[in-house]
Order: structure tokens, then C-alpha cells, then sequence
């Protein structure tokens, strides 16, 4: 094979590698649970009664926008002759966000023409109207912390009117998703706290508690690098390094991975090593970090990225 012809193949090996890894999708105990709590929310029947809601909180990373995308994807819209049935109706919070706002960005997301059309009522009853018509059974809006803003606090409780009113006439559940911070809207308004009592938080894989669950996904991960010269990822002694080089964020593990293999596959004779990983690390996880805060350094100081200005430092409230 021509030198040529050797790279183009390795160039194919990469980009096939790096879209097995994009695309996985995995089913942890969290996953499972929220994957199930909204399969039951959908498929329930609320009659007269008062539909219940769920929130789902995670820092970035751990796989909340994955989970959504999932429910999606298992919820289809289906296109009849008179009106679209749209199962599951996703939106994000708009920016400055208002109820008027919120409920133009729904009715935009249903497809109306109208969206942008009347007042703040108008646009609910119209939204409440068009809901019904798609046979709307679970409402995800996510992003929900940005409505976290210093000196709003008639627009959360503003909110909670808005949730009390459309779980009501629109017969459909809601799931507000968002960062930890979204908490706070809960204990500090009642009505939202109430109506929204089951709160599911999705965490980091841990290289301790979750150290199983961490392995497992470096398993699958590594079963997606055929094709590539590599080390044992999934080895037991290397769960701990990637947990602390990841901060057991599926999404960094994703990141961090995809750019081994494009710099193992740089070379004539690719292999994915010790060293790609620690370059890997440094090129997007932690630039500049010291070789005593890189992982894949033998000078890791063995100590949690946690630290101020570190790639995982509590987010400040």
C-alpha cells in the first residue's frame, strides 16, 4: 500500500472511530431511571386531574442533553392528513425569557405560523389550543437555571403560575431540565416546589462509588477503537486515571478519546499510548495544566481537578 493510500486509510479509521464514540449511547442506572419516569409521564392519562412533573438536573456534561435527545427520538412526531401528533414537545429557554416569550418559543416549536402573534394571553390559550390538537403528552423545557437571574423574582413566581395553568389545561406532564442551580427555584418558590416534588440529579461516574459503572463505559469505549493499536482504556488500573482526567463526564471521556485518536493517527504507524492520552488531556480537557495535574503524567499528583480556575471546580452559585 502506497504511503499515500496508507494515510487516506487511517484518515477513514479515525473519523469511523470518532463517530462510534459521538454516537453511543449508554444506559446507566440514572439513564434508565429517567428514560422511565418519562415513559410513564407519557404515557399516562390525566383526565381531569392535575398532570405530575419531573425536573432533571446535572452539571454539564453528565449526559442530560443526550437523555433528552433520547426521549425524542423514542417519541416521534407522526404526520396525519389533518394535524401533526407531537408526543413529546422540546424547547429551550429562550434568552431574557418572559411566560409570553416561553409560550412563543412552544407554539413556534409546534409549528405555528402564529407564534409571534398577540398578547401574553393570547399566545397561551393559543398554545393550550394547539397542544391539545397535537395530542402534546410531555412538554420538556430545558435549560430552566437561566431563568436564575439576580432580581427576577416575580418572574419565578410568575413561572409557577404559568406551570399550575398549563399542566392544567394543557393536559400534558412537564420535565424542567437544567443545572443544579435550577434547585433554586424550587426552594424558593412553593408552587413550584410542590408541583414539582420528584427531582432526579444526574452525576458524574465516579472512579470510587461509581467506579463499575465508569469501567463499563470505558469498555464500550474501547470496543470502538478496532482498528486502532491501543492499551487496555477499560485495564481496572486505568479507571481512576480516566476518572480523574474526565471528571467522570461522559461528555469530556467523548472529547478526550476523539482527539487521542486523531493525534494517535497522525503518525505513520498510529497508536494510541500513554502519551497521546496526556496530549490529549492537554489539548482539550486542561491546556497548560502542569505535569502534576495531568493524569497521564507519572508526576500526577494523584489529587481531584477541582481546584480553582480547574477544570472541575464547583460551579460557584
Amino acid at each position: 500500500m502506497s504511503s499515500s493510500s496508507a494515510n487516506t486509510a487511517t484518515k477513514a479509521c479515525s473519523t469511523a472511530i470518532a463517530h462510534r464514540i459521538r454516537h453511543t449511547f449508554m444506559h446507566f442506572k440514572q439513564v434508565k431511571r429517567v428514560l422511565a419516569r418519562a415513559a410513564e409521564l407519557i404515557a399516562s392519562d390525566w383526565g381531569e386531574a392535575e398532570p405530575e412533573h419531573l425536573v432533571v438536573l446535572g452539571e454539564t456534561g453528565v449526559g442530560k442533553s443526550t437523555i433528552l435527545e433520547q426521549i425524542l427520538r423514542k417519541n416521534p412526531r407522526t404526520h396525519h392528513a389533518t394535524f401533526t401528533e407531537v408526543p413529546v414537545l422540546y424547547v429551550e429557554v429562550p434568552a431574557r425569557c418572559t411566560i409570553g416569550r416561553l409560550c412563543a418559543a412552544l407554539l413556534q416549536a409546534l409549528g405555528s405560523p402564529f407564534w409571534n402573534k398577540g398578547d401574553d394571553g393570547d399566545r397561551q390559550d393559543a398554545l393550550v389550543a394547539l397542544m391539545k390538537k397535537c395530542k402534546v403528552r410531555l412538554v420538556i423545557i430545558d435549560e430552566i437555571n437561566h431563568l436564575i437571574e439576580r432580581g427576577k423574582q416575580r418572574t419565578h413566581y410568575a413561572l409557577a403560575d404559568w406551570v399550575k395553568q398549563m399542566g392544567k389545561l394543557g393536559g400534558a406532564s412537564l420535565l424542567l431540565a437544567g443545572t443544579p442551580r435550577a434547585a433554586l427555584l424550587l426552594k424558593t418558590n412553593e408552587q413550584l416546589g410542590d408541583r414539582f416534588a420528584e427531582v432526579i440529579t444526574l452525576r458524574p461516574l465516579s472512579a470510587e462509588g461509581d467506579a463499575e459503572e465508569l469501567r463499563a463505559a470505558l469498555k464500550v469505549f474501547g470496543r470502538m477503537l478496532g482498528g486502532l493499536d491501543s492499551f487496555d482504556i477499560a485495564a481496572a488500573a486505568q479507571t481512576k486515571t480516566f476518572g480523574f482526567a474526565t471528571g467522570g463526564r461522559l461528555r469530556a471521556i467523548r472529547r478526550l478519546l476523539i482527539r487521542a485518536v486523531q493525534i494517535a493517527c497522525r503518525p505513520t504507524k498510529p497508536a494510541l499510548t500513554w502519551d497521546v492520552m496526556g496530549q490529549a488531556f492537554l489539548e482539550v480537557i486542561y491546556p497548560e495544566a502542569p505535569a502534576t495535574r495531568n493524569p497521564f503524567s507519572p508526576k500526577f499528583d494523584g489529587k481531584p481537578l477541582a481546584g480553582r480556575g480547574e477544570p472541575f471546580a464547583p460551579r460557584e452559585e
